[in-house]
């Protein structure tokens, strides 16, 4: 996710949740009649809105915020759904005569396989992704209860520390470890 599609998501919500907290007080204080909600209605006009669709503007308008409303609809899912992976990447020791570049999903990868050859260690998987404007490598093992939690975590601080010093750029790894549940004999 980056940070406008995560900031668009808050206001959407912010705005919606304001919304419907202002329709709530609106509704609370008509129960109670409370007379500037009172008010507030009677400026609305409600006895007028009957006659709207009958206007010749109204097919037009419909249509414009339904059009809108798809539209937005779609950017949205489209912001939401969209995958921030990371492939290539160019490294800052590239010169004018020559360019280093690196595929961080394949040492995310080899990260990975790395973890699987650890005993008791089920299956390792990784994903290399742009998240709020962040390089983030996620490192997530799968491992049977019996697993040396010890071993895992040296593992994690070692393939890290080679991980960062092998490429020296500002990059943020994540390590998930799931531990299978213990099996209970009845």
């Amino acid at each position: 996710m980056s940070k406008l599609t995560d900031a668009l998501n808050r206001l959407i919500i912010f705005l919606t949740g304001l919304l419907a907290t202002g329709a709530g007080a609106l509704v609370v204080a008509l129960y109670f009649d409370v007379p500037i909600a009172q008010q507030l209605v009677d400026t609305m006009r409600p006895h007028e809105w009957g006659t709207i669709p009958q206007s010749p503007w109204f097919l037009v308008a419909v249509s414009a915020v339904g059009i809108l409303a798809l539209l937005f609809g779609v950017l949205g899912l489209y912001m939401n759904l969209k995958r921030y992976h990371i492939r290539r990447v160019s490294s800052p020791a590239s010169t004018p005569t020559g360019a280093i570049d690196y595929d961080l999903s394949a040492i995310a990868g080899a990260i990975a396989d790395s973890f699987e050859a650890l005993p008791r260690v089920i299956r390792a998987h990784s994903v290399a992704r742009w998240d709020r404007g962040a390089r983030v490598i996620t490192i997530t093992v799968d491992a049977e209860p019996q697993v040396n939690l010890r071993t895992l975590e040296e593992h994690a601080v070692t393939a890290e520390q080679d991980l960062h010093r092998a490429i020296r750029e500002t990059l943020d790894v994540v390590f998930r470890f799931h531990i299978a549940p213990v099996e209970r004999k009845n």
